[in-house]
C-alpha cells in the first residue's frame, strides 16, 4: 500500500513543482505555499476526492491555471474549507501541528471539568451538568482541586445567567467563574455557590476507571474509558492483567464519554477482550476510488487491519477471552474509534449495546496528519510555517463488510443519563451499569427514561472545540 501511496504522491510533487516560492519573508507567499501544500494531500488522499470537483486530476489545462487558483486571495483556513466537500464534518486544518500532536498524547488546557452544555427550549437559556472529573496524570485539576463532583449543575458564567451569548467562555483558555443551581422538579434554583476555575495544562490518562465487581458468581470487569490515546496502552494492558487475575467472567466497557482516537488502541482493546482472534479481520479500510482501486488489483491485504497481538510497544496482550460484551454510549459523544470497536467485535462476539434509541454519533471514517513535506510525513517538513492537516482518507468497515450507521449504532438496550439522578461512576446502583449488571445476573430492570424536561436538549459538551472531538485517526505511516 505505501508503494501505491508513494507513486501518487510523486506525480503529484512533480505536477507542484512551479508552487513553490522562496519568499518566506512575505506573507502573502507564505500562504502560496500553505495553501499549495493543501491542495497537494487533499489531491492526493482524500477520502472525497471523488465528490470535490476543484480536486478532480483533470480540474486543470495546464500548470499555470492550477497555480493561478491555488494563489488566489483568502486564508489557508479558508481555501481548505473550500476544496472539502460540505458533509465532511471531521477534516481539519491547525496551524499549530506541535498542539495538535499534544492533542493527540491526552494533553490540552483544560479545568479538568467533563461536563454536558443543555439548552432550554427557548433557545437562550443554558446550563451545564457536570459528568466526570479528570483527576490528572501530572497535576491535580482545577475542577478536583475545587471539589467539583458528578452531578452538580451551574446555570451561571461570571455572575450572569448562562445564556447563547456567553457559554463560549467555558471553552476559552482564560479565568471564569461559575454559579451552582440544583433541580427542584423540572425548574433549576440557584445555589448560593461561586466557584472560580482558570484553565491549566492536564494531562489526561483515558482510563478514568477500572474495578471488579462480584455480583454471586459473576465476576464483572469494569473499564470506563475515556479516549483511544495511544501512549496509555501499556497502562490499558495492565488493567487487563488485572482482570485476568480477578478471572473476570463479565465485561462492561463504559464508552458514554468516549470521542474515539487511535484505531490501533481500538484494535488492541478489541484483542484484550477477546484474544482469540489474533491475525483474523478486525476491520478493512476503503479509500477513495483511485487508491482503491490500485491497492484492490494489485495487493488487496493492505485494505486490512488483523487483529493485533500485542501493544504498540511489543508487549503481549493481557486477553480475557470473552464471548459476550457489554457496552454503555452515549448519542452525543460515543464515536469513531468507540464505534469501531462495537462494530468490528460485533462481527465475532455477542456485543449488547445499552445507549439511546437515537443511536451512537455515527462515524466510521478515519483521519491522518499530513504535514508540508515532499511526502507528507514529518521528514524534511517545511520550516517556514507548522500548519498541518488532519484530512479525513479512508472509512472502516468490519469483516463482514458491514460500516458504522451515518446515524450511528443503535442499541440493544435504550436507556440514557438522567440530569437529576447520574449516580456514581463504576458503582453497581449508577443507572446505566445497573442495567448491564441486572442483564448478565439474569434481572430485569427498567429502562433509564430521557429527562423530560425544558431543559433536555444537549448542545455539546467540554471537547466540541477540541481538534480530537469525535475523530478517529491512524497512526500508521502510510508515506515515510
Amino acid at each position: 500500500m505505501k508503494k501505491f501511496l508513494l507513486i501518487i504522491l510523486s506525480l503529484t510533487n512533480l505536477l507542484f513543482v512551479s508552487c513553490e516560492n522562496d519568499d518566506d519573508d512575505d506573507d502573502a507567499a507564505g500562504a502560496e505555499q500553505i495553501k499549495a501544500f493543501v491542495y497537494r494531500g487533499l489531491n492526493a488522499i482524500y477520502l472525497y476526492k471523488d465528490e470535490a470537483p476543484d480536486l478532480a486530476d483533470d480540474r486543470f489545462t495546464n500548470s499555470s491555471e492550477r497555480n493561478s487558483f491555488i494563489n488566489q486571495g483568502g486564508t489557508p483556513e479558508a481555501f481548505f474549507e473550500k476544496l472539502t466537500v460540505s458533509k465532511d464534518r471531521f477534516s481539519f486544518i491547525i496551524n499549530d501541528f506541535e498542539r495538535l500532536e499534544r492533542f493527540f498524547e491526552g494533553v490540552s488546557l483544560s479545568t479538568g471539568m467533563k461536563f454536558n452544555l443543555r439548552q432550554k427550549k427557548n433557545g437562550i437559556d443554558r446550563y451545564i451538568v457536570v459528568t466526570d472529573i479528570v483527576k490528572g496524570d501530572n497535576v491535580t485539576s482545577p475542577a478536583q482541586a475545587a471539589n467539583i463532583k458528578r452531578g452538580m449543575v451551574f446555570n451561571r458564567i461570571n455572575g450572569n445567567p448562562m445564556t447563547v451569548n456567553n457559554t463560549a467562555t467555558l471553552f476559552r483558555s482564560n479565568t471564569f467563574t461559575i454559579g451552582e443551581a440544583k433541580f427542584e422538579g423540572d425548574a433549576l434554583i440557584n445555589v448560593e455557590n461561586e466557584i472560580s476555575l482558570t484553565p491549566v495544562e492536564v494531562t489526561e490518562n483515558p482510563i478514568a476507571l477500572a474495578k471488579t465487581i462480584t455480583n454471586g458468581a459473576h465476576k464483572i470487569g469494569y473499564l470506563q474509558y475515556n479516549g483511544f490515546v495511544a501512549n496509555f496502552e501499556e497502562q490499558l494492558n495492565d488493567k487487563f492483567a488485572k482482570f485476568k487475575t480477578d478471572m473476570v467472567t463479565d465485561f462492561v466497557l463504559d464508552l458514554r464519554y468516549n470521542g474515539g482516537g487511535a484505531i490501533i488502541t481500538a484494535n488492541a482493546l478489541s484483542g484484550m477482550i477477546t484474544g482469540e482472534f489474533g491475525g483474523e479481520i478486525f476491520s478493512k479500510r476503503q479509500w477513495n476510488k483511485e487508491i482503491q482501486q490500485q491497492i484492490q488489483n494489485e495487493s488487496p491485504d493492505d485494505l486490512i487491519d488483523n487483529f493485533v497481538t500485542t501493544t504498540r510497544k511489543g508487549t503481549l496482550l493481557n486477553i480475557l477471552g470473552l464471548k459476550k460484551l457489554y457496552v454503555i454510549t452515549s448519542k452525543s459523544q460515543t464515536a469513531s474509534a468507540s464505534e469501531l470497536v462495537i462494530n468490528s467485535l460485533s462481527a465475532y462476539i455477542d456485543v449488547i449495546v445499552i445507549g439511546s434509541n437515537k443511536g451512537t454519533v455515527g462515524k466510521s471514517q478515519a483521519s491522518n496528519t499530513l504535514y508540508d513535506s515532499a511526502s507528507l510525513s514529518k521528514k524534511n517538513i517545511n520550516t517556514a510555517h507548522k500548519y498541518a492537516m488532519q484530512p479525513l482518507i479512508f472509512r472502516t468497515v468490519n469483516k463482514n463488510d458491514l460500516g458504522i450507521p451515518e446515524s450511528g449504532i443503535l442499541p440493544t438496550i435504550t436507556a440514557v443519563e438522567d440530569d437529576r439522578n447520574l449516580g456514581t461512576l463504576g458503582e453497581p446502583n449508577e443507572p446505566l451499569l445497573k442495567i448491564a449488571i441486572d442483564n448478565i445476573t439474569g434481572k430485569t430492570t427498567p429502562s433509564v427514561k430521557k429527562l423530560n424536561s425544558p431543559l433536555s436538549k444537549i448542545i455539546g459538551n467540554e471537547s466540541m472545540f477540541l481538534p480530537t472531538y469525535q475523530r478517529m485517526y491512524s497512526t500508521l505511516n502510510f508515506f515515510n
